[in-house]
């Protein structure tokens, strides 16, 4: 939950993980980085709509 600042909750964060591509998931390291990268990302390009909402956008886009 740090990774993203706590703004987000434990279950917010479980789903996050459950649709990380599986190459995120296979060590911690790399789950950290990856959600860390996608939490920045979204805080650059600012959206308006609801953040656990986008931020689940971009992360669900990666594997397409």
């Amino acid at each position: 939950m740090g990774v993203c600042n706590n703004e987000f909750s434990r279950d917010e964060i479980i789903v996050l993980f459950d649709i990380m591509p599986s190459w995120a998931k296979y060590d911690e390291n790399d789950s950290h980085d990856f959600l860390q990268s996608k939490y920045r990302e979204m805080n650059m390009r600012k959206p308006n709509v609801s953040r656990f909402g986008y931020l689940k956008k971009i992360i669900s886009e990666v594997g397409l």
